[in-house]
């Protein structure tokens, strides 16, 4: 007899249209004989009774799931980190939200990811993860991002003054908004919008990107993810930091950079590429003259 396969089930907003949709995937997952847990909070959002449920990672470690499967935005996925860690789980998005780099899947088409997953039809994307530490027990757990650290203002009305290390070597000290330091997968995120590079989430880099800086020839800076970043905060002492969704008083106690040692794994749909996804997401192919 075949072993099912395990799934499990993740959101963090859920409003009336969305709880019908993910209601709607519960249903035809179960009818297609494959178990799915549904996250504890999300199991009462939807009001949905079962013996099936998961709180935390522990949970995950010991329950190894096939997939974890996220309903909502780039940051819901982003979020499902906190629970997978270095497990190895492969991550479907679903998209709920506007734009979604990460999250790739309709809802209102579930039975075209139930086949593909079965069938295997799909692409896994490794993913490399920052791993955050600064001499100290971090008020922060898990220590990861996907996307991107940021040390930035916050709502202190002044700019902040950053100095950053690449290895033993200070790369720049400066007055800014903040500064982002970026994965290949966080490059279409907050660093773009700063005017930092697009980096194709297979390269084996990281971008340095200052906010704002106080210096016109400040720039974003790409760099090999063999390397250490250390950023230090030098004043003041009210700035923030934030990893991914997650948000944090910053101290001014240097924070050390590196590649964690391990990838997140996103499932990727039939037929779809990164290069595709810009091409959607950035309108590269909506110019009229061609």
């Amino acid at each position: 007899m075949a072993v099912p396969m395990v799934v499990c089930f993740f959101a963090r907003r859920v409003d009336s249209k969305r709880k019908k949709i993910i209601q709607n995937w519960y249903n035809r997952f179960v009818a297609s004989d494959i178990q799915v847990y549904l996250e504890m909070e999300l199991s009462d959002m939807l009001d949905i009774k079962t013996d099936l449920i998961y709180r935390s990672y522990s949970d995950l470690k010991s329950l190894k799931p096939d997939f974890f499967i996220a309903f909502g935005g780039d940051g819901t996925l982003l979020d499902s980190l906190i629970y997978i860690q270095e497990l190895g789980i492969p991550v479907v998005g679903v998209n709920m939200g506007k734009l979604g780099y990460l999250v790739l899947n309709d809802p209102d088409d579930p039975d075209f990811v139930i086949n593909y997953l079965i069938s295997g039809d799909y692409v896994t994307e490794k993913r490399s993860v920052l791993n955050i530490t600064n001499g100290q027990e971090l008020d922060i757990e898990p220590p990861y991002a996907l996307n991107d650290f940021v040390l930035y203002r916050g709502e202190y009305s002044a700019t902040i003054t950053v100095e950053v290390l690449l290895g033993k070597e200070r790369l720049a000290i400066f007055k800014a908004d903040g500064v982002i330091v970026s994965t290949p997968t966080g490059s279409t995120a907050y660093s773009l919008s700063c005017g930092g590079p697009i980096l194709h989430p297979q390269t084996k880099t990281f971008v340095i990107t200052p906010i704002a800086p106080h210096n016109l020839n400040l720039r974003p800076v790409v760099v090999p993810n063999t390397e250490t970043i250390e950023v230090r905060l030098i004043n003041p002492d009210q700035a923030i930091l934030s990893l991914d969704t997650r948000v944090y008083k910053a101290t001014t106690k240097p924070y050390v950079i590196k590649k964690a040692p391990f990838y997140m794994f996103l499932v990727r749909p039939p037929e779809s590429s990164f290069i595709s996804s810009l091409r959607e997401k950035l309108f590269w192919a909506s110019d009229k003259r061609f």
